[in-house]
């Protein structure tokens, strides 16, 4: 007989039992559930590794024939280019038929970074593609009527051995025609990289796996040479037609600015010209003494005060116009100048200035000119011209109106033989233009706003920046009417520093050292000399200035500082003198205004150190003490400098230079 207990507990381990087998069950049914999902998704994986394989293998190719096309485009083998582009673009397409077959992948998490990053180089490519096309075409117009050559893209629309003056008048007029109108198929090539380089820009290259990320750099890379192609290209298409007169005649006023005798916006102005072209053809170029045009002028023009008290400049005129440092002003100045003392030349409006650095640059490439018994070249053209024009002319009994008719003779014979070179030396020229570009050997102004605004856009304008960081400029004006800037050495110091009243103190140095003597060219070195820094600094002190040079106040007492506000900078301005074989340092030091303290304080710190044009400077040092620990900054300082809370570079001042410093 079974009694209640073992009934109970004969029925409890049944249950129990039940209970195994179904937990049992279902744990295998989980674990057959899980063996077949990862089966699925190895196999998933699988054909996903497979067809994006044959996705890069056909992206690859097409990267490397877009390469191929933007190769042939800078050869000028247009028809090659495209045939390069044809199968790049089926390269493309190709690969985009077998990456839509993925679509599903893009919901599975990691997958989906694979598939966006795909996606987007590919849209990129296909967008390249049809950037290059248009360039093609563009060339294709540019090119028209039997010509070679694309001049947007810096190459020559002749036969290598033509010559400039060799090119008939109407086959200039249809290369402007057809740049001119090359215009807004430019802009859209140039939106169309934009576009790709934004695709590019968005995959996030920490998600992407190898295969995928070796295709992503070389594709910037491409995009980036591209780019900077366009770039170029767009604006000249609207410039050069434009400054070359064409559809209307363009008539310059030209300014040589002598920097042996430096003036704020390059040099004193000793000669000016007047070119007037149409179509790309010199209809008139003639030169003339700056004297020639002042002497007849009864101007009561009130001179800049420096100019009166340090060079006893009574009345303004033409030769001294360009005491503002911003040439949009000193050039829109000098033209009231030509007008207001009779200059006869109608329609001026655009101002070129230009220094003899330029000139012998552009020596180096052509060779030697000769004239009469004289000949000229690179190395001796200053030097020989100085002295024809300020000595030998008074020996020979040459009358003084007449002392600079040699540097219009010079500037023809010069003319001539740039437009008698053949073709395949003229990126030789083009090189020494873009170089004088550069270095503000050579500065544009314009009447018309749209050119104007593209000329400051391409860095051709001599304008005073406007930063949002930090600024400097060092701005000398040679008041003794001598070419003593040709001995000197020039060596610019900054520093900052946090100070103890707690706000950040700047210090500029700079050091002038006159390796001269006194000649009919050189004597001691005078000159006024304006610190351009951000606007709100506040002047702490000063050191080196003088009332006066030795001979005229003995007493050698300090001379004041000038403080002012113009281009949204506060200014300092000063006068120092060096004899020669001296060497003496003029210094202002001053409170950064607030943004410049919170930048520190923050994470960025940026420093723009803008060069006068025609100014010869050594080096330019800095030394930046920001107390806290720097993470980057660019340009780079010697290794064995890193680690620490100081920035400290050396460097030329040949062209603008921008400094950033991260925390």
């Amino acid at each position: 007989m079974i009694n209640a207990d073992n009934f109970l507990s004969f029925f409890g381990k049944d249950r129990d039992a039940l209970k195994k087998r179904r937990l049992f069950l279902f744990l295998r049914i989980i674990l057959y559930a899980f063996l077949i999902a990862v089966f699925v998704s190895l196999i998933l994986l699988a054909f996903y590794f497979w067809a994006i394989n044959d996705v890069y293998k056909l992206s690859k190719a097409g990267k490397a024939n877009l390469e191929i096309a933007a190769s042939e485009v800078e050869k000028l083998n247009f028809k090659q280019a495209d045939t390069c582009l044809a199968i790049a673009e089926n390269n493309f397409e190709s690969a985009r038929l077998r990456f839509a077959g993925l679509v599903f992948s893009k919901k599975i998490p990691w997958i989906k970074y694979q598939y966006g990053a795909v996606s987007n180089m590919l849209d990129a490519g296909v967008g390249t593609i049809t950037a290059l096309r248009d360039l093609v075409e563009v060339a294709d117009d540019v090119l028209g009527g039997g010509l070679d050559a694309f001049l947007i893209l810096d190459k020559l629309p002749i036969d290598d051995e033509k010559s400039f003056i060799e090119i008939a008048a109407k086959q200039k007029r249809d290369i402007l025609e057809r740049i001119s109108k090359a215009g807004p198929a430019l802009e859209t090539a140039k939106q169309k990289i934009d576009l790709a380089f934004l695709s590019i820009d968005e995959i996030r290259e920490d998600k992407v796996i190898g295969k995928i990320l070796d295709n992503i750099e070389p594709m910037r890379e491409a995009l980036l040479k591209l780019q900077t192609t366009i770039n170029k290209a767009v604006p000249m298409a609207r410039i050069l037609p434009n400054m070359a007169g064409y559809p209307k005649e363009k008539t310059y006023l030209f300014l040589l600015q002598n920097n042996d005798e430096l003036r704020p916006t390059g040099g004193f102005i000793g000669t000016y010209g007047i070119v007037r072209i149409k179509d790309g053809e010199i209809k008139l170029f003639k030169t003339d003494n700056i004297y020639t045009l002042d002497r007849k002028s009864d101007l009561q023009v009130e001179p800049p005060a420096p100019l009166l008290k340090y060079l006893d400049v009574k009345k303004l005129f033409l030769r001294d116009s360009n005491w503002s440092p911003n040439f949009p002003d000193a050039a829109a100045k000098a033209k009231w100048f030509y007008y207001a003392e009779g200059g006869e030349e109608r329609g001026i409006d655009t101002v070129v200035a230009i220094t003899p650095d330029f000139i012998e640059n552009v020596l180096k490439q052509i060779g030697d000119i000769k004239l009469g018994d004289e000949t000229f070249s690179a190395s001796n053209l200053m030097e020989v011209l100085q002295y024809k024009v300020e000595k030998e002319y008074y020996e020979k009994g040459i009358p003084e109106a007449n002392r600079k008719d040699i540097v219009g003779d010079l500037a023809d014979e010069i003319f001539k033989k740039v437009a008698s070179l053949p073709a395949a030396r003229w990126p030789e020229i083009i090189k020494v233009v873009k170089s004088a570009f550069a270095e503000k050997d050579i500065l544009i102004w314009s009447e018309d706003l749209i050119l104007e605004d593209l000329i400051l856009k391409e860095g051709w304008g001599g304008e005073i920046k406007r930063v949002e960081g930090d600024y400097l400029m060092v701005v000398d004006a040679n008041l003794g009417a001598y070419k003593t800037d040709g001995v000197m050495d020039k060596n610019i110091s900054y520093s900052i520093f946090e100070n103890e009243d707690g706000k950040t103190h700047a210090k500029v140095e700079i050091k002038y050292k006159n390796n001269g003597s006194f000649t009919w060219k050189t004597t001691r070195y005078r000159t006024y000399t304006r610190v351009y820094v951000p606007n709100g600094s506040v002047l702490v002190a000063g050191s080196g200035t003088m009332e006066n040079d030795k001979t005229l106040d003995p007493r050698r007492r300090s001379g004041k500082i000038d403080i002012g506000n113009e281009f949204d900078k506060t200014y300092f301005g000063a006068f120092i003198s060096v004899e020669p074989g001296e060497t003496k340092t003029l210094s202002f030091e001053y409170i950064l205004p607030q943004k410049i303290s919170k930048s520190i304080a923050g994470d960025l710190y940026t420093l723009f150190v803008q060069r006068q044009p025609g100014a010869e400077i050594n080096s330019l040092t800095l030394d930046l003490d920001f107390d806290k620990n720097i993470k980057y900054a660019r340009p780079g300082e010697e290794k064995k400098r890193w680690g620490d809370g100081d920035y400290n570079v050396e460097t030329d001042l040949n062209i603008d230079k921008s400094f950033e410093v991260g925390f």
